[in-house]
């Protein structure tokens, strides 16, 4: 038996095509009994929102492109003008395409994640822990508690009940995650691996005979 936890980078990740063995590491653990792919339900909010903010970005360049283009068609005097209206209107087009592909890729990586992988729910004990123990502070403001730091602990109490099984931590955001406080609460917990991508994860499992 073993366990790979997952966090937010991973669902963003799938999303924009970022992690190449991302969807191995799903097979992986649809194909395997004894393999858990476990991410903590936060993690399905933070990204809908990352999500969020990257459509309403990509709008706004959509916006902008048609409103360049009106503009370049009032001009009647100049040829240059006249030469930019199309690929304008090419981006912006491109622009909605992208946003709809987004929004798909999205929802087919939820869909895939949340079908497969255990969901761990927050807690009071989790939220007491994390209010109790910043691992993952904000640099601007030390007692502020960040998404990162409640994922963390969700992660953490999930693997302390699960003493004895095999546990490794993915997630490309080693700068937050990366910090040695975080890596030795990971190894307290009985987290001994810690992966900064797929591939190197997925290597790991299928290094395991007994999965």
């Amino acid at each position: 038996m073993a366990i790979v936890y997952v966090e937010t980078n991973y669902l963003i990740s799938l999303t924009l095509g970022q992690e190449p063995d991302g969807e191995p590491l799903l097979q992986e653990a649809e194909a395997k009994k004894g393999l858990q792919l476990a991410v903590p339900t936060i993690c399905f909010m933070e990204a809908t929102a990352n999500v969020r903010g990257r459509v309403k970005e990509w709008m706004t360049h959509h916006e902008r492109f048609v409103r360049e283009r009106d503009q370049l068609e009032r001009n009647r005097s100049s040829e240059v003008s006249r030469r930019l209206v199309e690929p304008f209107n090419d981006a912006s087009i491109l622009c909605l395409e992208y946003i709809n592909s987004l929004v798909s890729d999205f929802r087919q990586a939820v869909y895939r994640v949340g079908s497969i992988a255990t969901l761990i729910p927050m807690s009071k004990e989790t939220i007491g822990d994390s209010f109790a123990t910043i691992l993952v502070p904000d640099r601007r403001h030390p007692d502020l508690i960040l998404p990162d730091n409640l994922i963390l602990h969700c992660i953490l109490n999930h693997a302390k009940k699960h003493a004895g099984t095999a546990k490794a931590f993915l997630s490309g955001n080693s700068l937050e995650f990366g910090r040695d406080e975080v890596k030795q609460a990971l190894r307290s917990s009985g987290i001994d691996k810690y992966f900064t991508d797929a591939k190197n994860a997925v290597g790991w499992l299928r290094s395991r005979p007994s999965l």
